[in-house]
């Protein structure tokens, strides 16, 4: 983590800034927001995997074309997971008996979701994989790696539920800074797993 935060913080602290409210400025069409996480999650990779040019914003464009339909399929695959999810919950809590059961199972596959989302975004961004292949090394990372995965997690969701609790004052935060802060978190719990299991080979599995 600290060769993380030594780099992202420390050198390029002002480019992050930058990249953050260009990712936000992009999300507020929905659609585009998760392309613009993954170009801003890729700008950070490939910082850190000595891969990026000269210009931040450049890699951010290039990146942001580059990964538009992935993006936008992994917007769609954790949307509609999460529909399903809360159908789930709806359908346990109507059924009469063994409702405990049902509802026990769909959080452990919301936890389990949530932790493969995260790797998923950071597998897609920093890889050319396609996307299933992207998912299935997400989540071979994410059982793998189970403890710096959940840690990815809690930052990414803690974040952004502290995000909702201090409405509307970390609207502001979250334009400025917050975006490119809470990625840093996820990029430097996932790093030493992303080197050395998925950047050396982006054409295998993890």
């Amino acid at each position: 983590m600290r060769y993380v935060f030594k780099r992202l913080f420390g050198e390029e602290f002002k480019e992050l800034v930058l990249l953050n409210l260009l990712t936000a400025a992009l999300c507020l069409p929905v659609v585009t927001a998760g392309p613009a996480l993954l170009a801003l999650t890729g700008t950070m990779i490939n910082i850190l995997d000595n891969r990026c040019g000269l210009s931040r914003v450049k890699e951010f464009r290039s990146l942001f074309k580059e990964k538009f339909w992935k993006g936008v399929a992994l917007e769609a695959c954790v949307g509609a997971y999460g529909a399903l999810l809360v159908w789930c919950v709806s359908l346990a809590r109507a059924v009469p008996r063994g409702s405990g059961i049902l509802l026990a199972a769909v959080m452990l596959a919301g936890f389990l979701a949530a932790i493969v989302s995260v790797c998923l975004t950071a597998v897609l961004a920093g890889t050319e994989l396609k996307f299933g292949e992207a998912l299935w090394n997400a989540a071979c990372l994410a059982l793998g790696r189970l403890p710096r995965a959940a840690l990815a997690a809690a930052f990414a969701y803690g974040l952004g539920y502290a995000a909702i609790l201090l409405y509307p004052i970390s609207v502001l935060l979250y334009v400025i800074l917050m975006i490119s802060c809470t990625q840093v978190l996820v990029v430097a719990a996932l790093w030493p797993a992303l080197d050395e299991l998925i950047l050396p080979d982006s054409d295998g599995a993890a």
